[in-house]
């Protein structure tokens, strides 16, 4: 059985179980999976160089040498010359949230149950409200009524860079492409949980373009159906982004499941707002 491997943060987790399901490529490979992370922002590479040299299809998220002086040319150059290797776009998608900061430097909510926080992506409007003096109410009621102009701008802002990063992944090198699937339906319907989390529906199109390529059969629906993949951290939606952009799934009733509790985008602020008082509160007693 020939090896397949993927090197990649977690979104090759769920990829190599989704091509697990199909029956073709479990008969032919052996799929598997490591993490080129061990803590958020922390790389690593824990890929045996006996498991490289039996590899027949590798797909990865690359890293430059910049990192740790690691890259992974350094993993390709230990590839056997009859092995295929491919970049597995990391594929992420901010416009939905285009108030949060993609930076988990300042998480929310930490705790033992969290090390990384509850809230790991801040807003930095949010954050200014706080630091200027606001209450809690009236934090709330600023966030909640910006201006459909400042909204536009700011998704639009966004987007434009959103699209820029799409077409840098469909740029390179292998069978997998996603801004067309992406821009063309991210308005009907819900396409990621958080920025770098894609719901198993980007999953699967970009499963099925790698089947395709490999000459096997696509997913069935029923392979897909009840696969979970990141459905843990489903950030709430401003209204107003949703208006602005002319998002159907989403208005001000909207609920998310987030770590085991139910939010509308409402309680969600209210609920960052109890964290981010209690963090200044906390430093005011500390300092």
């Amino acid at each position: 059985m020939k090896t397949l491997i993927i090197y990649s943060t977690c979104q090759g987790g769920i990829m190599s179980g989704l091509l697990k399901r199909s029956p073709e490529i479990a008969r032919s490979f052996d799929i598997r999976y490591h993490t080129n992370f061990s803590n958020p922002g922390e790389m690593k590479c824990d890929i045996p160089d006996e498991q490289l040299a039996d590899c027949a299809l590798f797909l990865y998220h690359p890293i430059a040498a910049k990192n740790h002086g690691f890259s992974t040319d350094m993993l390709l150059e230990k590839l056997p010359d009859s092995a295929e290797a491919y970049v597995l776009p990391y594929v992420t998608f901010g416009s939905y949230w285009p108030e949060l900061g993609k930076v988990p430097s300042k998480p929310l909510g930490v705790d033992a149950q969290f090390p990384y926080g509850r809230i790991p992506y801040r807003s930095e409007m949010l954050d200014a409200l706080i630091d200027q003096g606001a209450t809690p109410s009236e934090a709330l009621q600023t966030y909640l009524s910006v201006e459909p102009v400042t909204a536009l701008r700011r998704a639009e802002v966004v987007l434009e860079a959103d699209t820029r990063y799409l077409d840098r992944l469909d740029s390179q090198d292998g069978p997998i492409k996603v801004k067309d699937y992406i821009l063309r339906n991210f308005r009907n319907r819900q396409l990621f949980y958080i920025f770098n989390h894609p719901k198993t529906e980007i999953y699967a199109h970009m499963a099925n373009q790698l089947l395709e390529y490999l000459g096997v059969p696509p997913l069935t629906d029923q392979a897909q159906a009840g696969f979970k993949g990141h459905i843990e951290q489903n950030m709430p939606i401003h209204p107003a982004t949703a208006s602005v952009l002319g998002l159907e799934f989403v208005d001000q009733d909207t609920r998310y499941d987030y770590l085991g509790e139910s939010f509308t985008f409402c309680e969600f602020i209210e609920r960052y707002l109890e964290y981010a008082y209690a963090e200044k509160n906390a430093k005011l007693v500390s300092g």
